[in-house]
């Protein structure tokens, strides 16, 4: 399977901070470059797909962690 640049970043980050909310995503791809309420929500949602990331929904905040799967592809993109 393969990442674009963006979602390999992003993939990065979560896995860095090991539980990203939806605020640090956003400043992250903003200071990257690749900001932007559609680019976020575009990547979030590819990796959900892909199986790479788990939404948790603790008291209504939005936050991210890395799956086994998520772990997995990015150490063979590298």
């Amino acid at each position: 399977m393969t990442l674009t640049n963006t979602e390999k970043m992003t993939l990065k980050k979560i896995s860095q901070l090991q539980l990203a909310s939806k605020n640090d995503l956003k400043n992250f791809l903003k200071e990257n470059g690749k900001g932007g309420p559609v680019v976020i929500e575009s990547v979030i949602k590819s990796l959900s797909e892909k199986k790479c990331i788990v939404t948790l929904t603790p008291l209504g905040s939005t936050t991210f962690i890395i799956t086994q799967r998520g772990l997995k592809i990015l150490e063979n993109s590298e």
